[in-house]
């Protein structure tokens, strides 16, 4: 059974998802969409102000795979991540990878100019982005599919962990 992520939307399953058959040998199984904050469910949307003081929806990235990565400017591990956040990026963006930095403390536009930055780094000094997706300690990276359901949420920086789970979704 496949749980489409959003209602009114095509649903492509990856790769990953079918395994060894092809698309046209599928059945689907329509099932009510399941929202939450915990891997396998449809992350919930939201709007934050980016770096350049533009709003950004989660649901504007639906068919692409998102990493974001909840951060702060005082955290060293969250810092080591951001040094290799750009060359991640850019050697994913033409599959389909987007990246949201949230961070839940610090200046947003220096934080995209230090490590230079291409994609958004979001406002979350209230914590309220925090307040649904946080768990543990930071970082915490959270990998969604391409039809928005959490597929990986560990606090931490494991980098070949992360990339191996982005692989699987193109």
């Amino acid at each position: 059974m496949v749980t489409p992520s959003l209602q009114s939307h095509a649903f492509t399953p990856s790769n990953y998802e079918l395994g060894a058959q092809s698309r046209s040998n599928l059945t689907f199984t329509a099932a009510a969409a399941t929202f939450g904050s915990i891997i396998g469910r449809i992350a919930a949307n939201f709007q934050a102000v980016n770096h350049n003081g533009q709003t950004v929806s989660l649901y504007s990235y639906f068919g692409k795979v998102v990493l974001i990565d909840f951060s702060a400017d005082w955290c060293g591990p969250c810092r080591a991540e951001a040094e290799k956040a750009e060359a991640l990026y850019q050697s994913y963006k033409s599959q389909g990878l987007e990246m949201l930095t949230i961070l839940i403390d610090g200046a947003t536009l220096e934080w995209a100019t230090q490590y230079a930055l291409t994609f958004s780094v979001l406002d979350d000094d209230a914590e309220t982005l925090w307040a649904i997706y946080g768990e543990g300690a930071i970082p915490l990276n959270i990998i969604l599919d391409r039809n928005m359901t959490i597929r990986y949420k560990k606090a931490g920086y494991y980098e070949s962990e992360i990339l191996s789970a982005i692989r699987k979704y193109f």
